[in-house]
């Protein structure tokens, strides 16, 4: 009779287990036809898009992801590189940040230089 007991129980958990899993993998297949939808829908990704690049975490998220896309694939990097390139307001911007990291390197460069001549403070 125990092994009767035991054997309806653990039938009974098994079943429910398994009909758990059905369900998880009906939800993640209908969020997945879902998401298939919605980047279809052009009006959608642009919105989405839109989204993300106003907001400063979803855009260096984002930015991380193209970067490791592109990681091992110097072509992808070129051509990502060639397209901030393309946009001339990023292009000058890109250059004055530049030209500004290089002056900063230079001045601290400079003042290391100028204090070696300084005796020691004590």
């Amino acid at each position: 009779m125990k092994n009767l007991i035991y054997t309806i129980l653990i039938t009974s958990l098994f079943l429910s287990f398994v009909s758990a899993q059905d369900q998880d993998k009906k939800m993640n297949s209908e969020k997945n036809k879902q998401i298939t939808e919605m980047m279809n829908d052009t009006t959608m990704v642009n919105m989405m898009m839109e989204h993300m690049s106003k907001d400063d975490h979803m855009r260096s998220k984002m930015m991380q992801k193209m970067m490791d896309a592109c990681r091992s694939d110097s072509d992808k990097m070129m051509g990502m590189c060639k397209m901030m390139m393309k946009d001339n307001d990023m292009h000058s911007m890109m250059k004055n940040m530049l030209m500004q990291s290089k002056d900063t390197t230079q001045k601290s460069v400079n003042e290391d230089d100028h204090e070696k001549h300084h005796p020691e403070k004590r």
